[in-house]
Parts: structure tokens; C-alpha cells; sequence
């Protein structure tokens, strides 16, 4: 197995052998790499702000979620509610009706015998009154 070792910057150690190798770069070089190594760690601090504010939209989604559950849940409940309304006061007129129509009837029943009566009596003394 071979291995080979390349360097391409101007002033680095190529002895493999010493354990605190440096590396030396010119200034405007090393600014750069400050520059990105501090905008690096700015944008894993912005991930890390960016992860935490979508877990809180998650969280808040959720509960709104919940709740227009529970007001689909309650609008079924007051539509079947309004439905058996309507069905008792259904029932409730038809009754009504045929109690008001019982009543008619016997009210015309009685005001027959009430005006057969009446003319029975009325006959009844006519000829009363004309037989003596």
C-alpha cells in the first residue's frame, strides 16, 4: 500500500514525523479563515435558533390543530343537537294537529247533541202545548 503526501501551501511542515506541526499563512489568508470559522459557528447558533423557533411553530400548529378538532368535533354535536330539535317540534306539531282535529270533532259531536237536545226539548213542548 503506498501513500502519498502533497502540500500545496507555501510554509507548511511536510515532516510527517513531529507531533506539533505549524502551519504559518500569510495575514490576509488567516483573516479569511477567522472570518469564516466565526460566520461558520454564527450559522450553526442561527440552525440551532432556527431549529428551536420551528419546534415551537410545530408545538403551536398542533395545538391549533387540537382545537379545530374540537370545534369540528362540537359543530357535529350542535348540528345533531339542532336535528333533534327539529324532529321533536316535528313530532310535537303532528300531535298537536291531531289533538286540535280530535278536539274539533268532538266539539261538532257535542254541538250536534247539544242542538239535538235543544230541538228535542223544543218538540217535545210544542207538543206539550199543542195537545192541551
Amino acid at each position: 500500500m503506498t501513500s502519498f503526501v502533497g502540500f500545496s501551501q507555501k510554509g507548511t511542515d511536510t515532516s510527517l514525523n513531529k507531533k506539533d506541526s505549524v502551519i504559518s499563512f500569510p495575514v490576509k489568508v488567516a483573516r479569511q479563515i477567522a472570518k469564516d470559522l466565526l460566520r461558520g459557528d454564527s450559522c450553526s447558533a442561527i440552525l440551532e435558533n432556527t431549529k428551536q423557533e420551528l419546534s415551537h411553530v410545530y408545538q403551536k400548529v398542533d395545538l391549533q390543530d387540537s382545537i379545530i378538532m374540537t370545534m369540528k368535533s362540537k359543530e357535529v354535536n350542535y348540528e345533531k343537537t339542532i336535528k333533534l330539535q327539529n324532529d321533536k317540534y316535528d313530532i310535537l306539531d303532528k300531535h298537536t294537529r291531531q289533538v286540535e282535529l280530535q278536539l274539533a270533532g268532538a266539539n261538532a259531536t257535542k254541538g250536534l247533541y247539544k242542538y239535538g237536545l235543544f230541538g228535542s226539548i223544543g218538540i217535545l213542548l210544542m207538543s206539550i202545548i199543542l195537545h192541551r
